[in-house]
């Protein structure tokens, strides 16, 4: 039987995040807030992806040197990381040729890992400031912007809860106060600045160009099976042919940007039991060993890409091996792996709409595929990647 949507998006009204929807682009980090500029981060590559009335948001977090991020490989990283569209499948383990290396190469690689972050679920926005009121006390730049009663975006609250998170749970809601502090050009760009509810730290975002008018869609994952290649994908399972896994993802379409996570296989989440811990601290204290960490690494995913000529390429991925692949493709493309195509999406019918199932296929070896089954969630101006129409 097909799993229950996640109800909570579905719980939104449509006006909810309509005014942050887009790619945002972190700029800066003041950690503590109101720290001196040379303090701030600016260097690490922070993207957003909101939908646009679903609250469905993809975020993803990759400091300089990261070997997944798409700007900035390292040559070294190269060896280590070959470009595999199978590293879409999220099952573990992460860059198997690492046992080879030597301890010091090893060791700088997996602390590169064990710090990006990424995590995903469900953004819900207030007007005006609904926390105790700390971060406007506390942050004269935050008051300072709420001043303007003609901003582009009034003081608001926004709450993301995190349903899939590539380090272990904090421990704390993730809420931010936000205002914007710049005047919001013809093509949507716009600086707002967030800052935490306890006041603890600032960021400042960029949204990106054509980004807040769409298009838009987003899907949840529902969840994912692996059946046998003879088998009519367009058919229901049965239990016979196929093997059920629970497994919550999501992927978000705003502008020609795309993002996509899907988290680790909830029976098998050994990271999610460590609350208030992060990677780092899970590897130096020994809490797991070398090689559940690796797994742990690999049955995560989070990427983000542009479509470019109808082509959904993979700029920055959690997982380096992705990194330059194409996230869906024709079936051609998957047979002859000429184009390094992750997957193919298809459906019954020619279009899908608004609650509709389509079926996500991945080669999973001679004889099997995985298939990831999403619900379409939201729909706007676009319409879902499916293989026909490719």
């Amino acid at each position: 039987m097909m799993s229950s949507p996640i109800s909570c998006t579905t719980a939104l009204s449509s006006s909810s995040c309509a005014n942050v929807a887009g790619v945002w682009s972190r700029v800066w980090e003041e950690d503590p807030l109101l720290s001196d500029e040379e303090c701030r981060d600016t260097t690490t590559k922070v993207l957003w992806t909101q939908s646009l009335s679903s609250g469905i948001y993809i975020d993803l977090r990759l400091q300089i040197g990261s070997p997944g991020r798409g700007d900035d490989k390292e040559d070294a990283n190269d060896i280590v990381f070959v470009k595999n569209p199978g590293a879409i499948r999220a099952s573990g383990p992460l860059a198997p040729s690492m046992q080879t290396l030597d301890l010091q190469t090893k060791r700088e690689i997996f602390t590169k890992l064990t710090k990006i972050k990424s995590f995903a679920g469900v953004l819900k926005c207030h007007q005006g400031d609904v926390t105790s009121g700390t971060a406007l006390e506390k942050d004269i730049v935050l008051l300072e912007c709420c001043k303007n009663m003609k901003a582009p975006l009034q003081l608001c609250t926004c709450i993301w809860e995190r349903m899939i998170d590539y380090q272990p749970p904090t421990g704390g809601a993730d809420v931010g106060v936000c205002a914007s502090y710049s005047e919001q050009q013809t093509d949507g760009s716009l600086y707002i600045r967030e800052t935490g509810q306890d006041a603890s730290y600032a960021e400042g975002w960029y949204r990106l160009p054509f980004t807040f008018e769409g298009p838009f869609f987003a899907m949840e994952l529902v969840f994912e099976e692996i059946r046998s290649k003879d088998k009519n994908i367009d058919k229901e399972n049965d239990e016979n042919t196929s093997h059920h896994r629970h497994r919550q993802g999501f992927w978000v379409r705003a502008g020609s940007s795309f993002a996509y996570a899907v988290g680790r296989p909830a029976a098998d989440d050994l990271v999610k039991q460590h609350t208030g811990k992060n990677l780092m601290e899970l590897m130096e204290e020994r809490i797991i060993d070398e090689e559940e960490i690796l797994n742990a690494l690999g049955q995560y995913v989070g990427l983000y890409g542009e479509i470019q000529n109808g082509k959904w390429n993979i700029f920055h991925s959690t997982n380096p091996s992705l990194v330059g692949c194409r996230l869906v493709g024709t079936d051609l493309m998957m047979r002859t792996n000429t184009e390094m195509c992750c997957s193919t999406v298809h459906k019954s019918a020619d279009t899908a709409c608004v609650g509709d199932f389509v079926k996500q296929v991945i080669i999973c070896g001679d004889d099997d595929v995985l298939i990831r089954n999403w619900r379409v969630v939201e729909l706007h101006g676009c319409s879902i990647p499916l293989c026909s129409d490719l």
